[in-house]
């Protein structure tokens, strides 16, 4: 087999470098990626990338630590697509059984295109490429099996389970297979190792190095050892990183399924990298954040003296550093709220624009171009004002039955000291006396 020279690749490139601030953010488009049939996501030792495909254009993007953006227009037709380390790779179909496989390295902008002929019964739906081989799935009259070839084209092992291989796939720079019983198996060498198991029935998308997560709402780590159930999130927008699940429904990013930020639109998805995050809407726009959410412990508060901005107008309104308005007087209505001309659009826990009725817990707005949840004091229960139920809930966390929310932590930190306690108690029966 031959292998054609490199060439560079038509680039476009755009660069960021974040600030250090807590939600500090860093928007940009992805727009290329929404001509694409399909598009994935891989996070391995280079970064975080999303890459995809059209039926005669490979697109790459690496979204995290930094952004480079890169396309390619290749002669046949794209089947599949696969990324390994900083190459995103393309399985492409020539003429009829004769293949391509174009290698585009996202850092360089170079390209290798091999050849592979006569691949007669080859499912190319999935395939998968490392340093020196590409993983193909063939069938026979019985079920499909795994073949590794060289990248100059030579045969050079045969992987035959016992039952049929579905899908090839790479995490965190390793070659995986699953099978249609729902087994999950790392290839090595000459040989593969069980990984995990998961629903028969279920379909997966990556969700950091080492996880994938299942349509069945449960994010799987490729080791074997642990599985999570998550009660807020998609395809393609759950990921694990620094011991906490990221992860989006509707418009509103969650970690551990507790809200922490909303959003302006539905996000498609979420990766993560190192100490940095990033959510790519529906339109494609993509904002990059740090990662520096603080978790709770039976009702303790992050401390709301961290306070990083004073909205305008001298309102009391203020903004925690993990980018919460508090402050909102319970009963304060949408309209007074808007009278603080930093802010603009309202939204529901549903991500719904509204215009009138009370400011709830949960609910988000518009903050100076930035949507932030809203925390209404002393409004643990998201009902917009303060009532005994307030009280039942904050007393069974310090009883600690139960724990609150970050949100809740926020709310029911009454007297704004940085802490839950015996103190906000007594102040939230009284208000609800009222």
């Amino acid at each position: 087999m031959k292998k054609i020279l490199p060439f560079l690749c038509l680039t476009i490139v755009f660069m960021f470098i974040a600030t250090s601030t807590a939600f500090s953010q860093a928007k940009y488009d992805v727009l290329d990626l929404q001509n694409c049939k399909n598009v994935y996501t891989e996070t391995n030792s280079n970064g975080a990338y999303l890459y995809g495909y059209t039926i005669n254009c490979l697109y790459s993007a690496k979204i995290l630590p930094e952004v480079n953006i890169r396309k390619l227009e290749v002669t046949g037709k794209i089947r599949s697509v696969a990324q390994y380390k900083s190459k995103t790779c393309a399985l492409v179909e020539v003429t009829l059984d004769n293949y391509n496989v174009v290698v585009m390295d996202n850092n360089t902008g170079t390209c290798n295109y091999y050849e592979f002929k006569s691949l007669k019964n080859l499912k190319n739906s999935s395939f998968a490429v490392d340093d020196n081989n590409v993983y193909f799935i063939r069938t026979n009259s019985t079920y499909s099996y795994v073949q590794r070839y060289s990248l100059s084209g030579e045969l050079l092992k045969n992987y035959k389970p016992n039952n049929e291989v579905t899908k090839i796939f790479t995490n965190n720079s390793k070659v995986y297979f699953s099978l249609y019983s729902g087994e999950i198996y790392r290839l090595n060498g000459n040989s593969y190792e069980y990984a995990t198991i998961i629903n028969s029935t279920a379909t997966f998308s990556n969700a950091g190095a080492g996880w994938i997560y299942c349509s069945t709402k449960e994010l799987v780590s490729l080791d074997g050892k642990k599985k999570k159930t998550v009660g807020n999130g998609k395809l393609n927008c759950v990921t694990y990183a620094d011991n906490m699940i990221i992860s989006s429904s509707g418009k509103n990013i969650f970690v551990d399924d507790e809200p922490v930020l909303g959003i302006e639109r539905e996000a498609e998805f979420v990766l993560s990298y190192k100490d940095k995050y990033a959510v790519v809407t529906n339109d494609f726009t993509c904002t990059t954040n740090n990662i520096s959410f603080e978790n709770n412990v039976n009702g303790q508060s992050d401390g709301q003296e961290n306070t990083q901005t004073v909205l305008k107008d001298d309102k009391t309104y203020k903004i925690n550093a993990d980018g919460i308005l508090y402050g909102v007087e319970s009963g304060t209505t949408i309209s007074v709220l808007k009278k603080d001309n930093s802010i603009s659009n309202v939204y529901d826990k549903n991500g719904n624009i509204v215009t009138s009725g009370k400011v709830k817990t949960g609910y988000s707005a518009d903050v100076n171009g930035t949507n932030r949840l809203i925390s209404v004091r002393g409004d643990i229960t998201g009902e917009g004002n303060v009532k005994s139920n307030d009280v039942s809930e904050l007393m069974s966390a310090l009883t600690e039955k139960t724990t609150l929310s970050k949100i809740q932590t926020v709310s029911a930190d009454y007297n704004f000291d940085g802490k839950v306690d015996n103190k906000d108690l007594v102040l939230i029966a009284r208000k609800a006396e009222e």
